[in-house]
């Protein structure tokens, strides 16, 4: 956290990048091989908000994909494994019972990549998106 702070105030044209960067590096720390599922979501969001930024038509089914790309992890990682102990509660006992650790923050960071896909529609259309993270 020092390191962080230091580099922030000393290198303000960097902020943000080192912002994002101490950010994995913490998450790593907790989440581990989860990190890899954060990437994943943040390059997905990321070329979606890009092609958003420049097409007009056919806008929703980028956005519909991005959504739908969001709540896949969700369904998988959170409710999975709620959903197959409720099938075999209801007599299913073929069905095989998913058991996965659940990522730190994994309705934060997917909420929060739905609201600035679903943002990003709109304000595309005002202005083109910022490209760089600093």
């Amino acid at each position: 956290m020092p390191a962080t702070l230091v580099a922030y105030w000393l290198l303000p044209r960097f902020r943000n990048g080192i912002v994002a960067v101490a950010s994995l590096v913490f998450y790593a720390w907790g989440a581990g091989a989860y990190t890899l599922l954060l990437l994943s979501a943040i390059a997905v969001n990321y070329a979606a908000g890009r092609v958003l930024g420049r097409i007009e038509r056919r806008r929703t089914i980028v956005l519909g994909a991005a959504v739908g790309w969001n709540l896949a992890i969700l369904a998988v990682w959170k409710y999975a494994g709620f959903a197959t102990e409720q099938l075999r509660a209801l007599g299913m006992e073929g069905v095989p019972l998913v058991e996965l650790a659940l990522p730190i923050g994994i309705s934060f960071f997917t909420f929060h990549h739905i609201s600035m896909s679903w943002t990003s529609t709109g304000a595309a259309r005002r202005r083109r998106p910022a490209w760089s993270a600093s």
